[in-house]
């Protein structure tokens, strides 16, 4: 009886064992940087939904402001706008600062006034900014500072023509 086939076979399945081992490791890093991929996008996407919110909600805030109610279809938008913006925090349940920003949006009595939840609302903003795209956060915040100064400064009358504050 000859043993010369022993070591091809020990040989054949060691490869396949090493074959099988990286394959399985090769599908968990796959897995894990799709995972990463999805909440980096989702929070992405929340982040650009909360940043239109608002610029929507000033208009709440500045109504409230005068006493007056908000227009019905920037009250329909904005709504809309937070129910988006809660449809994509439940399909990516790990983006950062989610109870915060479900508190922001859907908490009635968290926040006694619309400008006491715009406060808010632009403190997640700047901290979801913070770990998605930092740069941009920064930049806009410092311009955002700069243009709240502005408004004051400039002349009556004087027209803004920065195009992204264009009316």
């Amino acid at each position: 009886m000859s043993t010369g086939w022993i070591a091809p076979t020990i040989g054949f399945a060691s490869g396949v064992g090493v074959s099988a081992t990286a394959a399985w490791v090769s599908s968990l890093f796959q897995q894990r940087s799709d995972r990463r991929r999805r909440r980096e996008q989702a929070a992405f996407q929340v982040y650009m939904l909360l940043l239109e919110l608002n610029g929507r909600y000033f208009w709440v805030t500045s109504k409230e402001m005068h006493g007056e109610p908000p227009p019905p279809e920037i009250t329909a938008k904005v709504r809309d706008l937070a129910w988006r913006i809660a449809d994509k925090l439940r399909e990516a349940d790990d983006v950062q600062h989610s109870e915060e920003i479900l508190t922001v949006l859907m908490s009635e009595d968290a926040y006694k006034t619309a400008q006491e939840r715009a406060n808010a609302l632009n403190a997640v903003i700047d901290k979801l900014g913070d770990s998605v795209n930092p740069r941009y956060a920064r930049v806009m915040r410092t311009i955002s500072d700069k243009n709240v100064v502005g408004i004051m400064a400039r002349p009556r009358g004087q027209p803004n023509n920065a195009p992204g504050s264009m009316s």
